[in-house]
């Protein structure tokens, strides 16, 4: 009776020292670019110093719900090259980790520049852009060649991770920044109904929208990734195009 009796106060004295733990570890979140102890990166990220990152940073709290927390953690480091790295990590509310992925990444060198942002977060979605650059180191590092995507990251109500879904996104359309960006007023403050109109239709098309009316299929009929196969693209739609034509629809009306 005894043994379980200690057996019991242990594991009740471990959890509560974890639970303060992590509870420390919130509240250093409270400062962008504190330092996170060594004991408490390992535990709970399971950061180990090298020579040439050591030390984990603070950076915000993303998300945090009634049943997960999302941290945003950083690195930097300079070898050979510069480079800026953002780990997004969840976390259920006893402290278990639920998930970690690549929250923002920047690295340049003499002939590539490799970045990933966060351009949409809520407490079910992060939204991704991944861009790779070609460059050209003997000419002012010109861009060779490019390729853009996005990464879509459902999160359960726990804070884990569903399956990531990829977007290619085509760069010879001429507003692909539809597709990538939240966009505001500022951005298409000056364009015309009719400018605005074309992005507006330019999204569809994107998804292989098959116009009803003759002015929208022979403008785009031309266009080299126009590839109309679809009658409805509802469902194709991106949260960040959705948002984007709530906001351009707005704009043509008034």
């Amino acid at each position: 009776m005894r043994i379980l009796f200690l057996a019991i106060t242990f594991l009740v004295s471990n959890s509560y020292a974890q639970q303060n733990n992590f509870n420390a570890l919130i509240q250093l979140f409270d400062t962008s670019g504190t330092e996170i102890p060594k004991d408490l990166s390992e535990i709970y990220f399971g950061f180990k110093p090298t020579e040439d990152v050591d030390k984990l940073l603070t950076d915000r709290i993303i998300v945090q719900t009634d049943n997960y927390i999302a941290f945003s953690t950083k690195v930097s480091c300079d070898a050979g090259k510069q480079c800026e790295i953002y780990d997004l990590t969840t976390f259920n509310l006893k402290g278990e980790q639920m998930g970690k992925t690549v929250l923002r990444r920047t690295m340049i060198g003499c002939s590539f520049n490799d970045t990933r942002e966060l351009i949409y977060e809520s407490d079910s979605l992060f939204v991704f852009k991944e861009t790779r650059q070609k460059l050209n180191c003997l000419e002012d590092k010109k861009i060779m060649g490019q390729k853009v995507w996005l990464e879509f990251l459902p999160v359960a109500d726990n804070g884990e991770f569903r399956r990531l879904i990829t977007e290619i996104i085509s760069l010879d359309r001429d507003h692909y920044d539809a597709s990538i960006s939240i966009l505001n007023e500022s951005d298409l403050l000056g364009k015309t109904k009719e400018e605005l109109a074309v992005i507006r239709n330019e999204i569809f098309a994107s998804h292989g929208y098959i116009f009803k009316t003759p002015k929208w299929q022979n403008f785009f009929a031309p266009k080299p990734w126009y590839d109309p196969t679809e009658t409805n693209v509802t469902n194709k739609l991106t949260v960040i195009e959705k948002k984007n034509l709530e906001l351009i629809k707005n704009m043509e009306v008034n």
